[in-house]
Parts: structure tokens; C-alpha cells; sequence
């Protein structure tokens, strides 16, 4: 499979790539000027999401996959946060679109180093995450405790971004062998 992770920039997590780097405030510059990232809901994150900005096409699929699960696990602290804070939109949804992006980086790695059966389990996983997302309206029932001011039927801020990461879930799911029966 070491062939399938030189792949990488051809494939679609390029542009999720490049969606939240763009899109959440980072800017990757030349080798000798910092990346410049900041994360106003996820400030725990800064330096694990640097650390793995820094990861090339070249690095080994283990290196990658430990600077992106330290990643993720800084955005699962962050989602507890602002799940105890009652923050669900926009808080739990950013943090969960995170973890899932960087989930689908995760499932990629785990690929490359013939982790098939966890690539699946990982991917499925963010590909629930993202739809979560996603699929997730305001509604007028009361549950919307920890919400910002919303409109009843009003979809996430993420929602768009979240149904990218669902179609590069399933892109990196259809990549996979199949189950053994």
C-alpha cells in the first residue's frame, strides 16, 4: 500500500486540506516563514494542528498518523469543552468537523500502513461525524439548550463543509478492499 500514500496529493483530501486551512484561519506559507494558525474555539489545538501542517507527502504513514490523531485529540478535548460549556452550535459541530477531518487524514495513514480493517473503522467514524453535522437543524422543541440564536429548520454554519468531508469519507471507503466475508 505504500503506493497508495504517494497518492495523497492527487486525491481529494487535498482539498479538505486546503478548506481548513484556508477556511479556519491558516496560512501555510515558504518553509522559512512560520504557519500562521489560530483557533478561536479550539485554542488547545494550535500547536498539535502546526505540528502536523508541518507533515510532507514524504513523511512516513506512521509519522503522519501520529501528528494527525495528536490533532484529533486535542479537537475530542475541545468538543467535551464545549459540550460542558452547552455550546452545541457552534462549538460541538466545529470540533466534531475537525476531529472528522482529520479523521479521514487518520484513515488514510492507517491505509498506507495496511491497516485496512482500522482505516474502515475510522473513516466510518468520521463519516458519521461529518453527517452529523450535516444533518443537524435547529428545531423550536426546547433541545436547542447552548445554541446561538438560530432560526427553527436553520441547518449548522458547518454544513457544507461537513457534507465535503462525508464525500471524502466515502471516497477513502470505496478506496479500501473489501470486507472479507
Amino acid at each position: 500500500m505504500s503506493g497508495a500514500w504517494v497518492e495523497c496529493s492527487e486525491m481529494r483530501i487535498a482539498a479538505i486540506v486546503v478548506v481548513f486551512f484556508v477556511g479556519f484561519g491558516a496560512r501555510v506559507g515558504a518553509a522559512a516563514q512560520p504557519a500562521l494558525y489560530a483557533d478561536v474555539l479550539c485554542p488547545e489545538s494550535v500547536q498539535r494542528v502546526q505540528a502536523m501542517s508541518k507533515m510532507k507527502a514524504a513523511d512516513p504513514p506512521a509519522a503522519v498518523y501520529e501528528a494527525v490523531r495528536a490533532a484529533m485529540d486535542a479537537y475530542q478535548v475541545c468538543l467535551e469543552r464545549q459540550l460542558g460549556d452547552g455550546n452545541i452550535e457552534p462549538g460541538v459541530h466545529y470540533a466534531q468537523l475537525r476531529e472528522a477531518q482529520f479523521g479521514v487524514l487518520a484513515g488514510r495513514a492507517l491505509a498506507a500502513l495496511g491497516r485496512v480493517e482500522d482505516a474502515r473503522t475510522e473513516l466510518e467514524r468520521d463519516r458519521k461525524l461529518a453527517a452529523n453535522v450535516a444533518e443537524w437543524q435547529y428545531s423550536n422543541s426546547g433541545s436547542n439548550i447552548g445554541v446561538n440564536k438560530g432560526t427553527y429548520g436553520q441547518y449548522s454554519v458547518y454544513r457544507d463543509t461537513a457534507k465535503d468531508v462525508v464525500a471524502a469519507a466515502d471516497a477513502e471507503l470505496a478506496r479500501l478492499p473489501p470486507r472479507p466475508h
